[in-house]
């Protein structure tokens, strides 16, 4: 059921952005890193990138966020609507925040008739800096934190008992990246 209703939203931003895109830029926020939990878990790669709209009167950009975090249990793929508010846009150098939330879908866990997983929703809010390089891009660091949930069901070979394991990440996130 949130699967559906995610979908009809990402629809609707899509068909948003794409009425607005005539008055606003286009903008693109590529980015990769690792998240890092708490002690004795080992470091988990992170891909997104974010496409949208920059909206120069409020200094701020507005799109979806779609990419891959590769947990130890489960392989996410997280589909997200984020913003960005940028601060001091003149300067070679300016501050960032950013705010992605969104569903985190298992898309890449294969499933048989006793083990499946699903997924949860993802919230990621970060700070980062943006360094300019030409007129139109600027690479760019951020620091975060990334809440993910998932889920794993197991069935016994009799199918009598269903267990349930649940997980919950609250992660570190260290990203770098280029942006147009």
């Amino acid at each position: 059921m949130i699967v559906r209703y995610c979908f009809f939203i990402l629809i609707f931003f899509f068909f948003m952005f794409n009425a607005a895109a005539q008055e606003h830029s286009f903008t693109n926020q590529t980015e990769a890193g690792i998240l890092a939990g708490s002690a004795g878990t080992s470091p988990v790669f992170t891909f997104q990138t974010f496409n949208g709209i920059r909206m120069e009167q409020w200094n701020a950009e507005a799109g979806i966020t779609v990419g891959a975090d590769l947990y130890n249990q489960v392989k996410i793929l997280p589909i997200a609507l984020g913003i960005r508010y940028r601060f001091l846009t003149a300067r070679k150098i300016s501050p960032y925040l950013s705010f992605d939330g969104g569903y985190g879908f298992d898309w890449l866990e294969r499933e048989t008739e006793t083990d499946y997983s699903g997924g949860g929703i993802m919230l990621n809010p970060a700070v980062g800096i943006k360094i300019r390089s030409l007129k139109a891009t600027a690479f760019h660091c951020n620091i975060g934190f990334k809440s993910q949930t998932s889920a794993r069901y197991r069935t016994t070979l009799t199918h009598v008992n269903r267990v349930k394991e649940e997980y919950k990440y609250g992660r570190l996130s260290f990203r770098v990246g280029i942006t147009y």
